[in-house]
This record gives structure tokens, sequence and C-alpha cells, in this order.
């Protein structure tokens, strides 16, 4: 954080210093992507380690909202001097991520380990096969040690006290505890990372997304200040703030879709369903939205849910899920590294959908709009390929449930991938 801000308050120093190199701003700008992209599968990897399966939904929604917050004053604060020193723009956030920096330094607790908290439970599979198989002395032994404890006499030697079923228990054939602690997890190699099941797929998911919702940040303000809603045309500094709408739907559907995956656990229906309904509310938005700016409003924030909420749910939700995959060894660590995959595929999305946008606007807005609906309407159907080329929807269903509805007693490989989709 206190890198991107360095190059940020860089970027804003170039007006105030009359600089006008074209490789300064090509150095900084790769500078400012390398430090920033780091950022948010650290924090995911953090977020996920503090909640487990089942409820990080709602939690990883309400959190990822923080990036519409950002996009809102990012449109905010460079409207205010977009028409005059705009050196400002990049100063004033700049400052402001230095300031979190240094609080974040201080505060954020990235495990419940570091201060002594229960770890939340990542798969219960995984749990449940743990406990199976340990044997019954080990599992004496671990209940009796939760209730010792450690204190100090006044001489300084220490004595600990166990309960006292244990000093009952034959010890001499039992295995250490501090042998069957669980050693310390290791970060999962790249490769290994990209071959768990679902990685790729809403890698993909989130290329073309991405493509989308970053092509509206980045000229959703340019398009209203180019049309006009009911006979007005609105200014630079209007248009970015109205632009905020959209990053305001964008927290409803984060919120909304986290709290629906925590009830219903069907996180790539879920997907799909948003994906496909964006196609449609991008074609409204385009060509109703210049009826009157209400209903402006309304459209934008309808494309504003229906495309930030599955780019909430792949970025945050899913990428803790895949990161805890059942395939990983019980040491392994890869939530980061599978979110750092998937966010940097969208991250190729999100570079070229303002590129191509750049090209397509001189031929019409309807064009733009085109390539945007085609995005999403390919990641969604890529999304339904890949699956239903497997099987039939209807067995995604009710493939973790035998005929008495009761859940199987071993799950394969290929099931645990499928429920990603039906689950």
């Amino acid at each position: 954080m206190l890198l991107v801000a360095v190059v940020t308050v860089a970027l804003g120093l170039s007006y105030f210093l009359k600089i006008h190199s074209y490789a300064y701003f090509v150095v900084f700008q790769i500078a400012d992507g390398l430090v920033q992209s780091n950022g948010l599968p650290i924090l995911i990897a953090c977020v996920a380690s503090w909640y487990g399966k089942g409820r990080r939904g709602l939690v990883m929604g309400i959190w990822y909202s923080h990036t519409s917050v950002g996009n809102i004053l990012g449109s905010i604060i460079p409207g205010i001097w977009a028409s005059g020193a705009w050196g400002w723009s990049f100063v004033v956030p700049g400052i402001l991520m230095a300031v979190f920096g240094i609080v974040t330094f201080f505060t954020l607790v990235t495990e419940p380990s570091e201060v002594d908290c229960r770890e939340p439970k990542q798969n219960m599979t995984n749990n449940y096969d743990h406990y199976r198989t340990k044997g019954e002395r080990q599992r004496l032994l671990d209940d009796s040690t939760a209730n010792s404890y450690v204190e100090e006499d006044n001489s300084g030697r220490l004595l600990h006290s166990r309960h006292r079923s244990i000093n009952s228990v034959d010890t001499a054939n039992m295995p250490d505890i501090h042998h069957n602690q669980s050693p310390p997890k290791v970060a999962i190699r790249f490769i290994d990372a990209i071959k768990i099941d679902s990685v790729a797929i809403f890698a993909f998911a989130l290329f073309f997304n991405k493509l989308v919702s970053y092509t509206f940040i980045y000229w959703l303000p340019f398009y209203l200040d180019d049309i006009d809603i009911n006979g007005v045309r609105y200014g630079s500094e209007k248009s970015a703030f109205l632009s905020v709408f959209f990053d305001l739907g964008g927290i409803i559907g984060s919120v909304s879709a986290g709290l629906i995956i925590d009830k219903t656990g069907c996180k790539a229906i879920i997907c799909t369903v948003l994906l496909l309904l964006s196609v449609p509310s991008l074609f409204i938005y385009h060509y109703f939205g210049h009826i009157s700016l209400a209903v402006n409003i309304v459209l934008m924030m309808l494309c504003g849910i229906t495309v930030y909420g599955p780019s909430a749910l792949i970025i945050t939700t899913v990428s803790a899920e895949l990161g805890n995959h059942p395939s990983l060894k019980s040491n392994q660590r890869a939530t980061a590294t599978v979110s750092s995959i998937i966010n940097g595929t969208g991250g190729i999305g999100a570079a070229m959908g303002p590129l191509l946008t750049g090209y397509i606007v001189p031929t019409g807005w309807s064009h733009v709009f085109y390539m945007l609906m085609a995005s999403e309407g390919a990641s969604a159907l890529y999304f339904m390929g890949h699956h239903t080329s497997k099987t039939n929807l209807f067995f995604l269903v009710i493939i973790p449930f035998n005929h008495k509805g009761n859940k199987p007693v071993k799950e394969t490989r290929s099931d645990v991938a499928l429920s990603l989709y039906a689950k």
C-alpha cells in the first residue's frame, strides 16, 4: 500500500513539475500495476483464513464491496479537479493510501493463530476423515490436553497440570503429541494451483466479466457526457458523479450474491444466472437509459448488480474455496496463489476492455455495448458449456446424494469439481 501511494503521488506530481515525458508515465503506470496487483490476492487469503465454509459468502460479499467504494471515491475525487489541476486527482488518493497503509500495518491480523484463536473449518470432508483415522488414545490425549493449563509458581518453576484421566492411561506406547501436530503450511506451486479443478474455468469467466466491468469504470463518465438524457447534456464533472451509481449497484450485487450462496451453496449457478441477466441489462440500459435521469440511474444500478455480482463471487468466495480444495494436502496453502491466477487472468480482460473500447467508440456507442454483451454472454456460455459437456445438469444436482437422500461415504475428485457447479 505504501508503494502504491508513492507511485500514485509520483504520477500526480508530473502535473506540478510539468513533466511531459511519455516514458515517465509508462514506467510509473507499469510500476503502479505491479504493486497494486499484489494486494487483493493477499487480502483474500487473510479474510478466508478467518471465515470457514458456509459463512464466508456474505462476509466476503460485504468485504469485496470495498472495491466499489474505492471506485466511487476514484470517480468523485478526479471529478473535482477534472477541468483544473488534475494532479490532485492522484496526489490526494496517494496520501489516503499511505495513511491507511500505515494503519493496516499496525492493525492487520492475517491468521487466527497469530492471536491464539481457533481456525475455522475450511473443508468438512477433510476434518471428518482426519478425525475418523485418529486412534482412540490420541483422541483421549487431545481431549485431556484441551483441559490442561500451565501456571508458574513464585519460584519461577513451570507446573504442567493435566486432567486426572490422562494419568490413568498407559502412555508408554502413546505417540508424542508434539510429533502429531500439523506441519507448517507451505505455499503451493504455481503449476499445481492451475491444475486444481475449475480454476481455469473461473479464471476465463472472470476474464470476460472484468472486460465489461472495467470498461464501465473507465468509459462510463465519457458515455454519460456524450449522450442526451431527456434532452439534457451533462458535463464531465456531473457525469463523473453520476457514474458512481454503477458502483452502488455493484455493492448491492456483491452483498446479495454472497448472502444467496450462503443460503443455497449454488456458487456457479448464481454466477451463470447473473452473467446471463447482464446481457439484457446492458441492452436495456443503452437503448432506454436516455428516457430520463431516474431511468438511467435505475438501469445503471441494475447493470452494476448483474456485472459486479459474478465478479465478487469468483474473486472472493470461489477463490477461497478453491484455495482449500480437498485435493490439496493438509499442509498446502493455495488461497493467495489461486486468487492471483484467477484475478490475474481477469486483469488481462480488464486491460483489454478499455483498450478495445477506445478503438470502437468512433464507430458508435452501440458497437461498444454489443462488445460488452458478447463478452458477458461468452463468459456465461463458456461456463455452462464446460460443465454441461461433462454431464447433465440434473445429474450435477443429484450426484452428491444417493437414492435415500444421504451424502455418499466417499467423494471422488471429480465429484468435488462437479459440486462447484451444482452444490
